[in-house]
């Protein structure tokens, strides 16, 4: 019988010992591979927030495009069908009417 109990506990520390090789060999495997995990997603995160950054960027972008295109819209109405504007527009590139007398005035005074 005491032979029987000695192989017991020689098994059960033999078996404790190969417990203990295992649960450092799995955290040798899965420390590096949780510090790789780790080191990705933060890159994945800085690359998320900076694609965030952009996109609202981009929509206030849009907006002020948008915006602009409205005005342009208007400008351009206005120069299609309002003759005020349109004369307006004509006397300021030098246009005369047929048939007007154009006087030129300088701003020299004769001695």
């Amino acid at each position: 019988m005491n032979k029987h109990r000695f192989n017991n506990k020689r098994t059960n520390n033999h078996s404790n010992k190969r417990q203990f090789f295992w649960i450092v060999l799995i955290f040798i495997i899965i420390i590096p591979i949780m510090i790789l995990q780790t080191y990705r997603f933060s890159n994945a995160f800085r690359y998320w927030q900076n694609n965030r950054k952009l996109k609202q960027e981009y929509t206030k972008e849009i907006t002020r495009l948008y915006f602009e295109q409205i005005k342009l819209k208007k400008e351009i109405y206005n120069l299609n069908h309002n003759k005020l504007v349109q004369e307006r527009l004509a006397r300021e590139i030098g246009f005369i009417k047929p048939g007007e007398i154009v006087y030129r005035f300088s701003n020299k005074k004769n001695k």
